[in-house]
């Protein structure tokens, strides 16, 4: 088990200095592109990411359109296609079909679970965030 002191952190205010954004800024784009294990909250609301979650701050500030939205969702049915789950997201209304990994089928019914949000031009899809590949796996 690697320890959390030894991981290599950056703070959201060197992150802000480092873009040329506010701080509040850097802050709200890594709740939407990170997950919650990523990032610590210390006192007075400095925010630490890991070095990949950092990272992907970066690329989200020069190209956002390349790194897909981190949403909560809850799984409330099956659909017809078992790689397919109708949830609820929040922040959005209504239920929104998420591809699930195929060791995951039938297992989150009735469960919370992080999802991203991929936007093209015919749309946006939504998958479960095991199933990103820039990602690495943590099971």
């Amino acid at each position: 088990m690697i320890k959390m002191s030894t991981i290599r952190k950056t703070s959201s205010f060197a992150l802000a200095k480092e873009l040329g954004k506010e701080g509040a800024d850097i802050i709200q784009l890594g709740n939407e592109v990170t997950d919650a294990a990523e990032r610590s909250v210390a006192a007075k609301g400095i925010v630490w990411y890991v070095a990949d979650a950092a990272e992907r701050i970066r690329q989200a500030v020069v190209s956002p359109l390349t790194v897909a939205k981190r949403y909560r969702a809850f799984a409330l049915y099956q659909a017809r296609n078992p790689r397919w789950m109708f949830c609820s997201i929040e922040g959005l209304p209504g239920k929104h079909p998420v591809m699930v990994p195929r060791k995951l089928m039938g297992r989150l019914n009735k469960k919370h679970f992080e999802i991203e949000a991929i936007q093209d031009i015919q749309g946006t899809t939504y998958r479960h965030a095991s199933l990103a590949t820039n990602l690495p796996r943590l099971h």
